[in-house]
């Protein structure tokens, strides 16, 4: 369909209410079918949609993928799914599964009069059990009816619809997989920022004058280079982007308000706050030691 080739199991069954009722056994044997039967050609991407949980089906998968590239891991924001979506991240984990990042779906209702998006199952979810599994954080997509008749209907070019903001979240989480492809050659090196002011670590994210920008070699636990940045103007959400842009992949600060650390967490970016006012060299070295000593969260609000 429109140069993506596709195959599931409703296509070779007779009729498509028919329940297929197989044990674990028969689900591998066919998931190997699918994998090496089908002339499937030079791809671009193998993508494999399971339902939720760990059950057969990913397992039988993990087993038959040489170096599969990783998961993506999607969820609602309800505990209900978050707790579904920390066993599949613990799954993955049992089986050195790489996890490229979390999306949550359903992340919001799209008004179809006047284009508001209400949080009808909560929000928010996906991103805290990111922050929590220290995990890259890919997106919101939210419930859209225009964007359901999309799919029902067969829209073969969706280029005319890109203002439509299902389309652009799922634009920006393609976007956001494909960094993390090309970071994934480097993984040996991170980024770390402190925000600075007079030489040592700003307490109050807001007020910094500068950043202290180091990138460290992972397994020397060394600086291998660093500089100082003088950041744009302060104004809401510019500065995760601006560090992202800049690869920056840990801000360790002495307070941070729990919405911009919201909006890092968005641009994979990890924050440590409650760190000392100390000199940044110092304050990294002792993340890397593992001793650093973090207090209150200066200006949590």
């Amino acid at each position: 369909k429109n140069g993506i080739k596709i195959m599931s199991i409703p296509f070779l069954i007779p009729e498509s209410n028919s329940a297929v009722v197989w044990r674990g056994p028969m689900k591998a044997g066919i998931i190997k079918q699918l994998l090496s039967d089908v002339v499937w050609g030079d791809l671009d991407y193998l993508i494999m949609d399971f339902p939720p949980g760990t059950g057969d089906e990913a397992l039988s998968a993990c087993q038959l993928i040489d170096n599969p590239t990783g998961a993506i891991i999607v969820t609602t924001p309800q505990e209900v799914s978050l707790s579904d979506c920390r066993r599949c991240i613990d799954f993955c984990h049992k089986l050195n599964l790489p996890i490229i990042g979390i999306i949550e779906n359903m992340s919001g209702f799209v008004c179809p009069g006047c284009g508001e998006v209400s949080d009808i199952f909560s929000s928010g979810g996906g991103v805290k059990m990111a922050q929590e599994e220290e995990l890259n954080f890919l997106g919101k997509i939210p419930l859209d009816p225009t964007f359901m008749n999309f799919c029902n209907d067969g829209i073969k070019d969706i280029s005319e619809y890109n203002k439509n903001i299902v389309i652009q979240r799922l634009a920006e989480i393609s976007k956001k997989i494909e960094t993390n492809k090309s970071n994934n050659k480097k993984e040996k090196t991170m980024k770390i920022a402190i925000p600075c002011v007079e030489g040592k670590l700003c307490m109050h994210f807001g007020h910094c004058q500068e950043f202290f920008v180091a990138e460290i070699n992972e397994e020397s636990k060394e600086i291998e280079k660093s500089e100082s940045l003088t950041p744009p103007p302060h104004e809401p959400g510019l500065l995760p982007k601006w560090l992202g842009e800049k690869d920056v992949t840990l801000v360790i600060a002495g307070g941070m308000g729990g919405r911009a650390q919201d909006i890092f967490a968005q641009n994979n970016i990890k924050v440590i706050a409650g760190a000392p006012a100390e000199k940044p060299e110092d304050v990294i070295k002792a993340y890397l030691d593992n001793n650093l000593q973090t207090g209150a969260n200066t200006c949590d609000h």
